[in-house]
């Protein structure tokens, strides 16, 4: 897609719908399989949110999940196992990895009209399958996501749903749902 940087910054910065963009993003990371992440996260020690694959009574929110520290060989074997979810999520790159110059040199948001954001200004999640967020909001500007390998489902509702909104968890820039998400009970999403 041949696109100018400039009319893809207005156009996220003038909507309040969600944008899909494909085929703009040329980075090498596009390419890169499960042995490509391995060596290039080597034997770093990455800290995972762990979840279970069981029903719960609320959210699985993240300060009321396990953490467990292993590196990314450790990810994928636990992974296999099927028995928790592993997610290594909301990690600014300015901390993590300042010293992987072959995950940093593939990040830039120039394609997207912002050529001041560089990988220290991004964040990286890494999950298993079933790994998650609770639903929320997030409350200032906008996200730019890029998913560079495998799969990842969004469900995005309009913005008058209520989703009963709460504060708990508090976090700064999010307010959550009480909705249940990962496993709902028809009696918390009946009429909807």
């Amino acid at each position: 897609m041949n696109s100018n940087p400039q009319d893809l910054k207005s156009l996220i910065l003038n909507t309040n719908e969600p944008l899909i963009f494909k085929d703009v993003w040329n980075s090498k990371m596009l390419e890169w399989n499960l042995d490509k992440w391995r060596e290039v996260l080597k034997d770093k020690e990455l800290v995972f949110r762990s979840g279970v694959f069981e029903a719960t009574n609320e959210p699985q929110w993240e300060r009321k999940t396990e953490s467990k520290k292993g590196s990314f060989e450790y990810f994928m074997e636990q992974t296999s196992s099927n028995s928790n979810w592993l997610y290594f999520d909301y990690k600014y790159l300015a901390e993590w990895f300042t010293d992987l110059a072959d995950l940093r040199e593939n990040i830039s948001w120039a394609l997207f009209g912002f050529p001041e954001k560089t990988a220290d200004d991004s964040t990286i999640w890494i999950g298993s399958k079933g790994a998650h967020t609770p639903c929320h909001v997030d409350t200032y500007g906008f996200n730019l996501i890029h998913q560079v390998f495998g799969r990842k489902l969004w469900i995005i509702a309009p913005p008058d749903e209520n989703l009963k909104p709460t504060r708990i968890p508090y976090e700064e820039s999010s307010v959550y749902s009480r909705l249940n998400f990962f496993s709902p009970s028809d009696q918390e999403f009946k009429g909807r």
